[in-house]
């Protein structure tokens, strides 16, 4: 129910708490989108939100329906996955550097960053080990890992 008609305000509930329907005529509609403030919350509440950009996860878009993610991890994943589906191997190779970086930069924010970096990291080893989409790219599982 978007709209509430003349009837129901002259009638049922609305009149018995109101009274006069002039009373409402007054009134401004509300201009707060509780749907977008709810994603907000979400997005500002998600514990990954400081080294990913949570706002496809909380939405569920899609990361290549995502526009421009405001995280660098994000964006480098992003190309990484596109190089993967165009069978780019070569470029596939650079962005997944790229990503490795760019988790590396933000484990150095804080202990709690090195944990979430870590932690996505090894989601990427093991989605790259296992995901059929990633057939014909499992062996650069061995950019993630650490050399000394």
């Amino acid at each position: 129910m978007k709209e509430i008609g003349k009837e129901s305000l002259q009638k049922g509930i609305f009149a018995e708490c109101v009274g006069e329907s002039e009373s409402l005529v007054h009134l401004k509609p509300n201009e707060v989108n509780y749907i977008k403030e709810y994603y907000k919350f979400l997005e500002n509440s998600h514990p990954y939100k400081e080294v990913w950009d949570v706002s496809g996860t909380v939405r569920r878009q899609t990361l290549e329906k995502m526009q421009i993610p405001n995280q660098e991890v994000t964006k480098t994943w992003k190309e990484f996955r596109q190089s993967v589906r165009s069978k780019n191997k070569i470029q596939a190779v650079e962005h997944l550097k790229k990503f490795k970086e760019s988790l590396e930069k933000v484990s150095q924010k804080s202990q709690q960053s090195k944990n979430l970096a870590l932690n996505l990291k090894k989601a990427a080893f093991y989605l790259i080990q296992g995901d059929p989409s990633f057939e014909g790219f499992r062996h650069l599982t061995k950019e993630l890992e650490d050399n000394p």
